[in-house]
């Protein structure tokens, strides 16, 4: 069997016999005419700040203290055909919209927002349109980092004492609901420390998510995506 690409225009060709457990036939040839078809492009969108955490969903941190900003990427959208694509964001409960590059938007959303819809449709510019759409929600990273202290409950059992790893983290909530960033973040990172140091031998590909994850909410307050 043979596989050619989407983009294939053109003639294709293959040979074949028949045989009825005694005789062979001769050789027989068929000749295929491939016209050209319109595919709709393939929108493929990434959101570099959107994590997956168990008992909230897709998340996104909103770092607090004014409007949230969410990078949505769709450049790597893949189409069959010549033309430039022409994109189209929308998203709900965003109050803005900004064009970073062609198919990359930052929107805004006011501070309390709770999740968001984000629609992309592109338009190859022959009559074919693309469509996705992402959804996530946007908690604080008080309300993210209590989700991972119920996990942690799980993830640590068998190791003889939790509070190393909870101590830290039950810290850099209550500095982050106080507002007291810096603060929040010198104790990811000594979660962080305590993570690498203490459960990284016994369990390394936990200690690997727990220790990106705790990278992320830092690089949730400190980052705009946008820039």
């Amino acid at each position: 069997m043979r596989e050619l690409s989407i983009r294939y225009r053109g003639t294709d060709s293959f040979t074949y016999t028949v045989n009825d457990g005694q005789c062979t036939s001769a050789v027989a040839a068929v000749a295929i005419a491939i016209a050209q078809v319109n595919h709709a492009p393939l929108p493929a969108t990434r959101i570099e700040q959107l994590r997956i955490i168990s008992g909230l969903g897709e998340v996104v941190i909103a770092p607090g203290g004014g409007p949230s900003h969410v990078k949505v990427d769709a450049s790597s959208t893949t189409d069959d055909g010549p033309s430039p694509l022409r994109f189209e964001f929308s998203a709900q409960n965003a109050t803005g919209q900004q064009a970073l590059a062609d198919g990359v938007v930052c929107l805004e959303f006011p501070e309390g927002t709770r999740f968001s819809l984000v629609q992309v449709y592109v338009m190859d510019g022959a009559g074919a349109t693309g469509f996705r759409q992402d959804f996530f929600n946007i908690h604080t990273p008080g309300e993210v980092i209590d989700a991972l202290l119920g996990l942690t409950q799980g993830e640590f059992l068998g190791i003889r004492s939790q509070r190393p790893y909870r101590a830290p983290l039950e810290a850099a909530k209550r500095a982050f609901v106080s507002g007291n960033t810096d603060d929040a973040i010198a104790e990811l990172e000594a979660f962080q420390q305590q993570v690498a140091t203490r459960l990284a031998r016994k369990q390394p590909g936990g200690a690997a998510w727990w220790i990106d994850t705790a990278q992320w909410i830092i690089d949730s307050v400190t980052t705009d995506y946008c820039l």
